[in-house]
């Protein structure tokens, strides 16, 4: 869903809003830095681009290698979009002319959970499922012999779930015109760990504008979390991050010190994404709960709507149209529960922030728009295009898999690919004969 921001009113699902096609769970949605264009990935291998103004697929990127896509991201002057996930492969495709342009083959055919651009747009990070991420030069990506700049290995144990830089780097040229430059790196793994990362730059030969990046510092080790992390995230300042866990909260972190500024509770079920708003005064959560809470980070943040207050902490609901509740919570900090959007039907896996809108996805296969009026919060759109698992070349690979109505994590074949292995929200691990398509166990 895509949720419209109007100061002073509230979101109000937006006039695209929803987007639907999706065959498989929709696993990661994200703005373009203009807000003017959204991407949304999926299991079916699909990544597309969508018009948030009309609601209208402007293109469908496939997967070099056909896999499900489980991460997506722009670089920050918009020109690129990076796709990433099973098999390994990031591909690098250019915006304005729909090509790919790169593929990045480094991760031995380990899915791919999380990758982003540094804000300066040289450099991009990958992270896999056996807790190693890579850090590769965005220009040599379209060279055959590509190799990344550095790696870290076991940054955290039984994988790593996500990871993001920081907006804000700091940049030096020293007389002969050589550049250093120095990054901030947050990543999270199924080892209940956020870790802080300092990755340095330097310009190695001007001519030919190649770099080296010494071996990452880990900086802090943020703990707190009583199961896997599942995301982490910068606020655009660059001063916070936020995190979400199976443990079923959120925590807000200073980023200079490390210290936990609040932990977030009240989802039934754990939490699998969030966002901060471009002024950094909203967090959005996303559940398997179904329900997205937004949470209001600012003292003196309004809105035209009356809200209940509390003099205890509690939290108390006032039921809206359209599944929305109104309400605040926790009055003991300057954090409060705003809003509780509850339209999908399934578990949430992902969620993104633009200048003016919210885009919620998840299991349901469904993208949500949002936007905000004088009425409260509604749903304005419903984006749909995801159907089927495909190749290079446009054909269908096999769409006769009947899993569950639940979303799928992980799929696998067997070592003489007869058979398929599949995974997912609904606790339920399936065997299917290739061929027939026919349910084994």
């Amino acid at each position: 869903m895509v949720w419209e921001w109007k100061p002073g009113l509230g979101f109000v699902e937006a006039a695209c809003s929803l987007l639907l096609g999706h065959k498989y769970s929709v696993t990661c949605v994200r703005f373009s830095p203009k807000g003017c264009l959204l991407v949304s990935s999926s299991a079916d291998g699909y990544s597309l681009l969508w018009d948030i103004k009309t609601g209208q697929c402007i293109h469908s990127f496939v997967q070099s290698n056909g896999n499900g896509v489980r991460t997506c991201c722009f670089s920050t002057d918009g020109a690129l979009l990076a796709t990433a996930g099973e098999g390994g492969i990031l591909c690098l495709w250019e915006i304005s002319s729909h090509n790919l342009i790169g593929t990045i083959d480094g991760h031995d055919e380990e899915s791919i959970q999380g990758t982003s651009f540094t804000p300066d747009n040289m450099l991009i990070v990958s992270g896999d499922v056996m807790g190693t991420y890579r850090i590769w030069q965005v220009t040599s990506a379209n060279n055959n012999d590509c190799s990344a700049l550095t790696a870290v290995r076991e940054a955290h144990d039984l994988g790593i779930n996500a990871l993001e830089f920081s907006s804000q780097y700091n940049s030096f040229t020293d007389i002969q015109g050589i550049i250093e430059r120095s990054y901030l790196l947050v990543s999270c793994g199924n080892d209940h760990c956020v870790v802080l990362w300092q990755v340095s730059m330097r310009q190695q030969d001007k001519p030919q504008n190649t770099f080296v990046v010494h071996t990452p510092v880990a900086l802090m080790t943020l703990q707190g979390h009583t199961s896997a992390v599942l995301s982490a995230r910068f606020s655009p300042k660059g001063d916070m991050l936020a995190s979400t866990s199976i443990d079923k909260t959120a925590r807000i972190w200073e980023v200079s010190t490390g210290k936990c500024v609040k932990t977030l509770e009240g989802h039934d079920r754990y939490i699998t994404c969030c966002a901060f708003s471009s002024n950094q005064s909203l967090l959005v959560t996303g559940s398997n709960d179904k329900s997205i809470w937004v949470w209001n980070l600012s003292s003196d943040f309004s809105v035209d709507t009356e809200l209940g207050e509390s003099s205890n902490g509690q939290r108390y609901w006032f039921q809206t149209s359209n599944g929305v509740s109104d309400g605040l919570c926790y009055e003991s900090s300057a954090v409060k529960l705003n809003h509780k959007l509850e339209k999908h039907s399934g578990s949430i896996n992902t969620c993104h922030f633009s200048t003016t809108h919210l885009a919620t996805a998840g299991s349901d296969k469904l993208i949500y728009l949002w936007k905000w009026d004088a009425t409260g919060v509604h749903l304005d759109n419903i984006l749909e295009g995801h159907r089927y698992a495909i190749n290079q070349t446009g054909e269908i690979v096999r769409s006769g898999f009947h899993i569950s109505a639940s979303g799928v994590r992980c799929v696998r074949f067997s070592p003489d690919w007869k058979l398929l292995a599949t995974g997912g929200d609904d606790e339920r691990a399936s065997l299917f004969n290739v061929d027939s398509c026919e349910l084994i166990a």
